[in-house]
């Protein structure tokens, strides 16, 4: 009897959907297998490169998880799915907005309920907020998380930093400046996803994913930094207040939120490039300090467990 599989993602530059197509390769080749590839695309498309404007304008309500109207899907009725696999961004430490209002729709609660779920994602450095989030909303949908992979930028804080904005506002994502690296996930990491395609195949095959996770991990399937995790705790508080205090001046597209919105232009990158050197010194005390939670830390969040709070 054929298997069922689910891809489910929003990508706006290709990468998420590039990383997609390695996961999927090994099932490919065989006919046990009917996927069913589902772009989500919002009613009113996100532009691609943004504005300055545009991008931040779509931060309050991505980190306070508003849902947007997304464009019809094309996914079949009443099939039931043995496998599902979500792929997605962070946006500002939080699950990029398509993915997130999809999760909260009437389908999602057909779909989801009781099915084996793979995430994956792409991004800058820092998604543990976003992955969270991520857990708590297929907990609610009462989806079987049955494997995480995470692939990162490995270039330095403030270099990433500038290349992701030259992509995302620009478009260029190759030699900005002429001296910049390749802005996103390495096109090595990104072919090698196959690997993981692989583990995730064998096990739907035996109906049994008890380990799978620890099997992603060991080939590479998400590095969680410890020093990270302080940047990001701090980050996503201040994201919450930010996202409050722009959104309290109105909706997304209300010009009355935009002198707020230009002020955190401004204060963001800013104070990642002043206290970046600060912050490198208190990370390394902090997690001398509490190195030992930290990395306890660190592997809870490389598991598929869910505890029902955020970062």
């Amino acid at each position: 009897m054929k298997k069922h599989i689910l891809v489910l993602t929003y990508s706006q530059t290709g990468q998420t959907d590039d990383i997609a197509g390695q996961i999927i390769k090994p099932f490919l080749d065989s006919d046990n297998f009917e996927i069913h590839y589902e772009k989500l695309k919002p009613k009113v498309p996100y532009p691609f490169p943004w504005s300055g404007l545009e991008f931040f304008d779509a931060f309050p309500e991505t980190v306070q998880e508003v849902p947007m109207e997304l464009q019809a899907d094309t996914i079949p009725e009443h099939v039931k799915w043995d496998l599902i696999l979500v792929g997605y961004q962070p946006w500002f430490l939080s699950v990029c907005r398509p993915v997130n209002s999809f999760l909260q729709s009437e389908k999602a609660k057909q779909i989801f309920n009781g099915t084996p779920v793979v995430t994956f994602l792409g991004c800058r450095n820092m998604f543990v907020n976003a992955q969270e989030k991520m857990k708590r909303r297929l907990h609610g949908l009462n989806a079987r998380l049955v494997g995480q992979i995470a692939l990162v930028d490995k270039s330095a804080n403030l270099v990433s930093l500038v290349t992701i904005l030259a992509w995302m506002l620009k478009g260029v994502r190759e030699g900005f400046l002429g001296i910049f690296p390749r802005s996103g996930v390495s096109e090595q990491e990104t072919m090698g996803a196959e690997k993981f395609g692989r583990i995730i195949r064998n096990r739907l095959e035996l109906g049994n994913y008890e380990g799978m996770q620890d099997e992603l991990l060991a080939e590479g399937a998400m590095e969680i930094k410890p020093s990270l995790l302080i940047m990001e705790s701090r980050g996503a508080k201040n994201f919450r207040f930010w996202a409050r205090f722009v959104s309290a001046k109105g909706g997304s597209g209300n010009p009355a939120r935009f002198g707020r919105l230009r002020l955190f232009m401004v204060i963001l990158p800013s104070a990642i490039v002043i206290l970046t050197p600060i912050t490198t010194i208190l990370k390394w005390i902090v997690s001398m300090v509490k190195r030992k939670h930290l990395l306890a830390e660190a592997e809870y969040y490389k598991s598929i467990r869910f505890r029902g709070y955020d970062l």
